[in-house]
């Protein structure tokens, strides 16, 4: 540890790092831990021999998941309804 006492912090993305779209989530927390799945809805749509459109069902694709500590879990939810709030007031104020 350096003698002030400051520790640098070097921030880089890992070369697999990619954005991933979803379009929703499943989680839940137990007495140890945390867990998030995040999937994407594929619609897979049908066409007949008439050239009628349906969509008999969607396809529910789980993408990743990611894994947290109890405390990192609630500090994420506690820090993703902050942050909400924030988005919120910004609208309201018309500044977003």
């Amino acid at each position: 540890m350096p003698e002030d006492g400051n520790v640098q912090v070097i921030a880089e993305k890992a070369p697999d790092y990619r954005v991933i779209s979803v379009d929703g989530a499943y989680t839940w927390l137990n007495a140890q831990a945390g867990s998030i799945d995040f999937f994407c809805d594929v619609i897979e749509p049908e066409v007949d021999n008439e050239g009628n459109l349906s969509i008999p069902g969607v396809k529910r694709v789980f993408l990743f998941q990611i894994r947290m500590t109890r405390q990192f879990y609630e500090s994420l939810a506690e820090y993703m309804t902050l942050n909400q709030k924030n988005v919120e007031e910004a609208e309201s104020k018309g500044e977003l």
